[in-house]
């Protein structure tokens, strides 16, 4: 070997140290210190940068990936690594400390749009214009309520307006609801409704219902609501044929305990069902708050399917459905 290259291989050590002290494997306040090698520098630095993707990638959505990845993250791998320090370098491998900024790296790759899998809050613009033939109703509009309110509770943006031009699926019709005669009801008032709809991409939808009360308008809301209602899981269904049905879940994992154990919390969440994806928000002491992509489950289904599993000890502590938030405690901390 050269003198030239003999003082460049002492001194590598000491460049790529910058000006901190000695590295540990394990988490710094501005991001993760893994060790890696390969057969140069820029190898190393590059496996050290792909050895988080796993934070926020699952193995498979990096393989379909791997180009994207290579280019416009890992040929730049110096530029998420904070410091770094050689521990050994030697002709053909060189191995490495190095801090990995992974906040960066994730930003990174939500930019490139990789994180978030498809049908996640890609679902149509909602419009719904119903016109109610009844002057009883004390509440004009139920039954397009009712019908905007099981597609609002599933995540579709819902709009009343008089036509569709600013959405992608426009719901129109009519409702009305007529007195039943029931000598058995008395006292009772006894309505049934009748709602017909036309949606974009659907054929016509009827759908009766039926309400009893003391009162007559209330007993004509009900009516309404309800055949809204039963219409409005009807549209719910046909549309989830047509597009993917996913949500975005907030998922905060109190004394969980730093990167190592969230990135197992991560790949046990991947294989369960009705999750299509995790991925890192980021980390806090000993606190994650992740990413979950749900599909075809409620908030508060969600919660009891990853408790019951035993992999790693967690209880519910807050469940917000409404604004897709959902709050756990590691068991053996709390």
């Amino acid at each position: 070997m050269s003198r030239k290259n003999s003082v460049f291989l002492w001194l590598l050590p000491l460049l790529a140290l910058g000006c901190g002290g000695t590295l540990q494997v394990g988490a710094y306040k501005s991001g993760q210190v893994v060790e890696a090698e390969g057969s140069d520098l820029k190898e190393a630095e590059r496996k050290a940068v792909s050895s988080l993707f796993i934070l926020y990638l699952s193995s498979a959505a990096q393989v379909s990936s791997v180009g994207s990845l290579d280019r416009d993250i890992l040929a730049h791998a110096a530029g998420y690594i904070e410091k770094q320090e050689v521990l050994e370098s030697s002709h053909g491998r060189v191995r490495l400390l190095a801090l990995v900024l992974y906040s960066k790296l994730g930003r990174a790759l939500e930019t490139m749009g990789i994180v978030r899998p498809q049908g996640v809050k890609a679902r149509p613009r909602v419009a719904i214009s119903i016109e109610e033939k009844d002057a009883q109703a004390s509440h004009p509009g139920k039954a397009a309520q009712a019908l905007g309110r099981v597609l609002s509770e599933t995540g579709y943006s819902v709009n009343y307006v008089e036509n569709g031009s600013a959405a992608e699926i426009f719901v129109s019709g009519q409702a009305r609801a007529l007195r039943v005669q029931d000598q058995r009801l008395e006292d009772m008032h006894v309505f049934k409704a009748r709602l017909e709809i036309e949606a974009t991409g659907m054929s016509r939808l009827v759908q009766e219902a039926s309400a009893v009360d003391s009162q007559a308008d209330t007993a004509v809301d009900k009516a309404l609501s309800n055949a809204g209602e039963l219409a409005g899981e009807k549209l719910r269904s046909h549309l989830a044929s047509r597009y993917q049905e996913r949500d975005e879940i907030t998922l905060v994992v109190l004394g969980i305990g730093g990167v190592e154990k969230t990135a197992e919390l991560i790949e046990t969440l991947r294989g369960m069902p009705h999750i299509a994806a995790a991925a890192l928000d980021s980390i806090s002491d000993r606190n994650a708050k992740l990413r979950l992509f749900t599909e075809e489950i409620s908030v508060e289904d969600l919660a009891a399917m990853i408790v019951k599993d035993k992999t790693i000890p967690l209880g519910v502590r807050v469940v917000e459905p409404e604004y897709h938030y959902l709050e756990l405690a590691n068991s053996e901390v709390f």
